[in-house]
């Protein structure tokens, strides 16, 4: 996951946050996590929902889901979701 907070107070309130679910800091503003079920991400994006504002940006990137990498992103107080289908090998 990768935050970009416009404010410090945005900033660490989403940190703890994202610590309570988890994840940890590997870089300034990316985190990551291995144990985040869908029902627990739910939950997440609905938190960092009420810590943020319009001038906030989060991107969660998940990988395989179903075969698939999932990018979720939030952008102006607006959720949006890309799905990046891998190519099957043919032998």
């Amino acid at each position: 996951m990768v935050c970009e907070c416009a404010s410090d107070d945005h900033r660490i309130e989403v940190y703890k946050i994202l610590r309570v679910y988890g994840l940890s800091a590997v870089l300034d503003n990316t985190f990551e996590g291995t144990n985040l079920n869908e029902r627990s991400l739910l939950r997440l994006k609905r938190e960092i929902d009420k810590a943020t504002d319009y001038y906030d940006s989060f991107r969660f990137y998940q990988y395989p889901v179903e075969g698939k990498l999932v990018i979720t992103i939030l952008q102006r107080k607006k959720w949006k979701r890309i799905i990046i289908h891998t190519e099957e090998k043919i032998n």
